[in-house]
C-alpha cells in the first residue's frame, strides 16, 4: 500500500467543512437524537486512539517520508503571489479542526488545555528542503520564505518541521498553535500534552524565531496554553489585548484534550468559542469590549443580509445570521442537544 493511502486510512479527514450553509445546531434544533453526541464520540475516539497507537506511529512517520516524495518547486515570493496558488495535495486536510463546543465536558478543569486565537488565516507551515512554505487548509501553496525552522533555510536543508499556525496579516506574524513534526521528529502520535510541552520548550531554545530578520522572514510566536479552571479562564476574558497592545484582536478559544493525538480534519477532542459564547456556555464573565464585538458584528451582518436581498430581490428575506447567533447561545444550554461539525474559520476568510 503506497504511503499516502496508509496516511488517509489510519488519520481520516473529516468531510463535514460546509461553511457556507447555516450552524448547524440551528438548522438541525429539532433533530438532536439522530447522531451520537459529543460525550460519546470523544469516548470513543479516545478509545480507538489506544487501540490505534501504532498504526498511528507508522502513518505518522509515514507523512515525513512523503516529504522526501515532494520534489515541486515553488518560485514564488510572499509579496509576487499573483497567479493563482497551486495545490499540493499532500498537505490537503492535514490541519486539526475544531467542533463548536457545544457538549461542555465534565472533565474540562482536569483534562482540557484553553489556547485563545488570534484573528487571522490558518495555515499549515512545512519547513524542508531549505525553504519554509505555507499552505491554506485545502493544500494551496500561499507564500515561500527563509526561516530559522529546522529545514527552513539554506543553511539547514536536511531537517522537516511541520507547524499549525494561524497567518496574521496586520504585522506579518505566523501564531503557532500546534507541531506536526519538529527537526525529523514526528509528532502526530504524542498526546497534546506533550506536543505542547515539546514546542514551547523548542519555540524558547529558538527565541529569535520571533523576530523578523535577513534570516527569519517573518516572527513566529507560539501562543500560550493553559488549565481550563475557571479562575484562569475569568483572567483571560477580562484581558482585553490579549495579543499585545499592538497585536491582532481575540478571534475565539480553542479547546484541547490533553490526551488527543494530533488528528487531521474535525474532532469533537477540540472545541471552539466565540469570546461573547463564555458567559453563556461556561458561565465565565468576558471584558465588554467582547460583548461590543458580539452587538458590532450582528448590526454588519445585517446590513450585508439586506444588501444581498435588495440586489437579489428576495422576498421575505431575514436577518438570519443574527438570529442564528442567538439561537446558537440558546441552545447551547440544553445538555441533550445533538452535536454537529464547522471548522475553525472560513477558507475564504480574510488573511
Amino acid at each position: 500500500m503506497e504511503l499516502t493511502d496508509s496516511l488517509n486510512a489510519s488519520l481520516p479527514v473529516s468531510s463535514q467543512s460546509n461553511l457556507n450553509s447555516p450552524h448547524p445546531r440551528f438548522a438541525q434544533y429539532k433533530v438532536r437524537n439522530n447522531v451520537p453526541d459529543q460525550y460519546e464520540r470523544r469516548r470513543r475516539l479516545l478509545e480507538e486512539q489506544k487501540q490505534k497507537r501504532c498504526e498511528t506511529f507508522n502513518a505518522s512517520r509515514g507523512l515525513i517520508e512523503e516529504l522526501n516524495d515532494v520534489t515541486e518547486e515553488h518560485d514564488m515570493e510572499w509579496t509576487a503571489v499573483k497567479a493563482k496558488p497551486r495545490q499540493c495535495r499532500v498537505y490537503r486536510g492535514r490541519l486539526m479542526l475544531s467542533e463548536w463546543l457545544v457538549h461542555v465536558p465534565e472533565d474540562l478543569a482536569e483534562l482540557w488545555y484553553l489556547v485563545p486565537c488570534p484573528e487571522g488565516r490558518r495555515t499549515l507551515v512545512v519547513a524542508t528542503g531549505g525553504n519554509t512554505r505555507a499552505y491554506s487548509k485545502s493544500g494551496y501553496h500561499l507564500a515561500t520564505f527563509q526561516s530559522i525552522l529546522p529545514g527552513g533555510n539554506h543553511d539547514d536543508f536536511k531537517g522537516y518541521t511541520i507547524l499549525d499556525c494561524i497567518w496574521n496579516v496586520a504585522n506579518y506574524s505566523y501564531y503557532v498553535l500546534d507541531v506536526l513534526a519538529w527537526s525529523n521528529q514526528p509528532m502526530l502520535d504524542c498526546e497534546t500534552e506533550f506536543r505542547f510541552y515539546w514546542l514551547k520548550s523548542k519555540m524558547e531554545e529558538t527565541s529569535c524565531l520571533s523576530r523578523r530578520s535577513n534570516d527569519n522572514a517573518f516572527p513566529f510566536v507560539s501562543l500560550p496554553y493553559h488549565h481550563c479552571n475557571v479562575s484562569i479562564m475569568t483572567n483571560i476574558m477580562a484581558t482585553e489585548h490579549l495579543f499585545g497592545q499592538d497585536g491582532p484582536a481575540l478571534d475565539g478559544l480553542l479547546f484541547y484534550h490533553s490526551q488527543t493525538h494530533y488528528i487531521p480534519g474535525n474532532t469533537p477532542l477540540v472545541g471552539w468559542l466565540k469570546p461573547h459564547m463564555m458567559p453563556v456556555v461556561l458561565n465565565v464573565p468576558v471584558a465588554p469590549v467582547y460583548l461590543q464585538k458580539m452587538e458590532s458584528n450582528k448590526r454588519s451582518e445585517k446590513k450585508k443580509n439586506r444588501r444581498y436581498c435588495k440586489s437579489k430581490d428576495v422576498v421575505g428575506c431575514h436577518d438570519s445570521m443574527a438570529e442564528m447567533e442567538t439561537n446558537i447561545l440558546d441552545d447551547t444550554q440544553d445538555s441533550n442537544s445533538e452535536s454537529h461539525v464547522e471548522e475553525m474559520e472560513s477558507e475564504d476568510k480574510t488573511e
